[in-house]
């Protein structure tokens, strides 16, 4: 091959499996559900719910679908008025 792809990715081929887009609606649905939960954390609901899926997996799913995580607002101590204000 001398036209600069390699031998080994002429030979590959992607492999999509048959619940992917199950797999991918129930992923949306899950982080949707639980706002703050990671890909790690929804792996573990999937596994409870009966979906054999690697973490792996979860987390290519987790970012092809750019699912976002909710930022957590941290309150601080005010040393001057003892309550607490958002930074």
């Amino acid at each position: 091959m001398a036209g600069g792809a390699g031998r080994r990715s002429a030979r590959y081929t992607t492999i999509v499996r048959a619940d992917e887009d199950a797999l991918t609606q129930a992923i949306i649905a899950l982080a949707s559900q639980y706002g703050r939960y990671g890909y790690r954390r929804i792996k573990s609901l999937l596994d409870e719910a009966g979906w054999d899926v690697g973490c792996d997996r979860v987390q290519r799913i987790w970012r092809r679908e750019g699912v976002p995580v909710a930022n957590l607002i941290r309150l601080a101590n005010s040393s001057e008025s003892g309550e607490a204000s958002v930074q």
